[in-house]
């Protein structure tokens, strides 16, 4: 009878485990992986358009209405995360205000925020380690580097994925 009463319960306990969905698995993996996916997907995306576009008007993007320019050759992708925005630079310092592209510059695409949390940092930091690390960079700022071989001190920190296309 005693072995029937602890056999009831343990099969009551294991439902209620299972049914009350007690997960053992960290859930910040999935969004860290979720946001490397969309990073990346946006840079396929992004960059495959800059190229359209270049061939197709035999010029390069305009720095100053490139989100207008490029919607004939892509859907703009949505940043992956709260915060997140995707930028673009022609003359290769990200510097202000806008200037006339300097066709000979390295030109980039930006995916960056001001407060952005640990787990959208392991995002960008696997997307940057997934994709070609040797044209993008990982920095507190577009165009910076500081986190490619760093992590910010606390979160949420200022991060921008900057990566360089070849012209």
């Amino acid at each position: 009878m005693a072995h029937l009463i602890v056999t009831l319960l343990a099969i009551a306990l294991a439902a209620f485990v299972m049914a009350s969905g007690v997960w053992y698995l960290d859930a910040r993996i999935g969004t860290t992986n979720e946001v490397k996916l969309k990073t990346m997907s946006g840079m396929a995306s992004l960059s495959s358009a800059y190229r359209s576009y270049k061939m197709a008007a035999s010029t390069v993007l305009p720095e100053t209405s490139w989100e207008t320019e490029i919607e004939g050759y892509v859907s703009m992708p949505k940043p992956p995360g709260n915060g997140l925005v995707w930028s673009y630079d022609c003359n290769g310092n990200f510097a202000l205000p806008l200037a006339a592209c300097n066709s000979s510059a390295r030109h980039a695409i930006c995916l960056s925020g001001t407060s952005v949390s640990e787990v959208q940092f392991n995002g960008m930091k696997r997307a940057r380690t997934q994709m070609s690390s040797s044209q993008l960079d990982l920095g507190a700022d577009c165009g910076g580097s500081e986190y490619d071989v760093a992590t910010p001190g606390a979160f949420p920190a200022s991060v921008a994925l900057t990566y360089w296309m070849t012209n």
